[in-house]
């Protein structure tokens, strides 16, 4: 298995500690590991390369519960191990639960804290307008079909 996707976010370690069991299965190696790590840090990059210098990530503590958890969901759910000490809706849960944690990241209504608790900063401001609310004015073909903002 190809381990080229950079896998600094959380270590074998934490996915072993997360899934005891993903040790005693023989068909996954530890790069099986990393490369599980490498895709759900892409994935938590991917979301927050817009708001957070992603270098800066490493060492989050709740980052890397995120990318534990999309590690080991990656190895059970997309790889096909069975996951004997826990049931596999426990690992969809988790994922459910993990995305969510990254979307109020980037919603920016959850921070971003280092390892000794302090908040990293958002790298880029959010645009905000006091029309942001207010529905499109169109025209979709016929007169009852139209679209009419009554704020503007």
């Amino acid at each position: 298995m190809a381990t080229s996707l950079p896998a600094s976010y959380a270590l074998v370690e934490d996915v072993i500690s997360a899934f005891p069991s993903v040790g005693s299965i023989t068909s996954c190696t530890s790069s099986d590991i990393v490369y599980a790590i490498g895709r759900a840090q892409a994935r938590v990059s991917a979301k927050l390369s817009n708001n957070y210098d992603v270098k800066s990530l490493c060492g989050s503590p709740v980052i890397n519960l995120i990318t534990t958890d999309l590690a080991v969901y990656e190895l059970i759910g997309k790889r096909h191990v069975h996951a004997t000490a826990a049931r596999a809706t426990d690992w969809a849960d988790r994922f459910k639960e993990a995305d969510d944690l990254l979307n109020s990241i980037l919603n920016g209504t959850v921070n971003v804290l280092d390892s000794t608790g302090v908040e990293l900063p958002a790298t880029i401001a959010r645009p905000w307008s006091n029309t942001m609310a207010n529905s499109a004015t169109f025209n979709e073909g016929e007169w009852p079909a139209m679209d009419v903002d009554e704020n503007k």
